[in-house]
């Protein structure tokens, strides 16, 4: 899978008050948890990912990275997975329900619940989050509704949500959540990508710290 707006969507926005210990599920080439150890620079950040090709690709990226010394990729099903408590747990996790038509296996992996639906991600994120943790995921707009009541049955509280669109005259396509185990308040905000055949000054501001150049 190639790097995704919507990937660096999620790791520029989601905001926890510095966390000790990240974990990024379903991590791909590694771009979310490597920006979070950026932007976080005493965390440790684990990925985990059960494509091996894709952990080893992982694995490679955080070695070169200046933060190789905080960043760990296990070759892990989220299932399986056992780890200490994380402040932020982050996931652009695979959201179509039924079979998406892609040759590709690994692709297929990385887009459909084959392996990881939504209640499976969230039971565990239950498991692995620290009760004043932050979970934060990106999603199509579609996947919202049904997103936010297993949240809530979990004893979630979504705190921030973020509708994005492509351009200002299209629906809003994904949609950025962070959720808490405590009670609070939710803030709503939207973001357009681009303007016209440009990055939108939004969108530039909020990754700017990330792109090479823009």
């Amino acid at each position: 899978m190639k790097v995704g707006t919507d990937a660096v969507l999620l790791g520029a926005w989601v905001q926890a008050d510095g966390p000790g210990r990240i974990l990024d599920i379903g991590t791909g080439c590694g771009v979310i948890a490597l920006m979070l150890a950026q932007r976080y620079q005493n965390a440790q950040v684990d990925a985990i990912d059960i494509h091996e090709a894709s952990f080893r690709e992982a694995g490679e990226n955080f070695l070169v990275s200046p933060w190789s010394v905080r960043m760990k990729a296990y070759p892990e099903r989220l299932q399986d997975y056992q780890g200490e408590a994380y402040d932020l747990i982050v996931s652009n996790p695979p959201y179509f329900a039924h079979s998406y038509p892609v040759k590709d296996p690994a692709r297929s992996r990385a887009r459909n619940q084959e392996s990881l639906d939504f209640k499976a991600l969230i039971t565990n994120v239950v498991r692995l989050l620290s009760e004043a943790g932050v979970f934060a995921v990106v999603l199509p707009q579609e996947c919202l509704s049904i997103f936010s009541s297993l949240l809530g049955n979990n004893g979630f509280y979504i705190r921030r949500q973020c509708d994005v669109k492509a351009h200002a005259h299209k629906n809003a396509a994904l949609v950025l959540l962070e959720a808490v185990r405590l009670p609070s308040e939710l803030t709503t905000e939207s973001l357009e990508i681009r303007h016209g055949k440009d990055y939108s000054p939004a969108y530039l501001a909020l990754t700017k710290d990330f792109y090479l150049f823009s």
